[in-house]
């Protein structure tokens, strides 16, 4: 898998000044690879950087994407996978929570959630969570029930 990517600055307010949280390796995917992610100095935004170009975003999530194939394809492990993706988003939910607490003021923004468990674990009620879909996954409406 080759990705190009870019360095960029901050999406929300345009810093180019940033520094580094953590570096994560390319997860569901049998392919090297590591993502950074970085925190603006200025509005304290978390987001991906060096990231990739929109046309390679794509080879991220082919067809046969875990988070996508659904139950049904798990057949009698369906409910081991369900517990792994869950243990996996609580995780993920301890990471973010380290690189930036998360309070009652907060907003939670998760962009391209595929399946958006690791939105769903962000538990406060009053935390505002969000969430935007770069690619039509489906079946979030209705497997979390909030906003798309």
């Amino acid at each position: 898998m080759s990705t190009r990517t870019e360095c960029t600055p901050c999406p929300l307010c345009g810093s180019g000044e940033y520094e580094f949280l953590i570096r994560t390796q390319v997860q569901m995917q049998n392919a090297p690879g590591s993502f950074t992610f970085v925190r603006c100095r200025h509005c304290d935004m978390i987001y991906l950087n060096p990231r990739v170009y929109a046309d390679d975003v794509g080879q991220f999530y082919p067809e046969n994407y875990f988070p996508y194939l659904g139950e049904q394809a798990w057949g009698r492990f369906a409910r081991l996978v369900y517990l792994s993706y869950r243990a996996m988003d609580r995780r993920r939910v301890k990471v973010a929570r380290r690189a930036y607490p998360v309070q009652s003021e907060s907003r939670v923004l998760d962009l391209g959630c595929g399946r958006p468990t690791f939105y769903g674990s962000f538990t406060s009620k009053q935390t505002a969570r969000h969430s935007v879909w770069i690619l039509a996954a489906g079946g979030g409406r209705e497997m979390l029930n909030f906003p798309l």
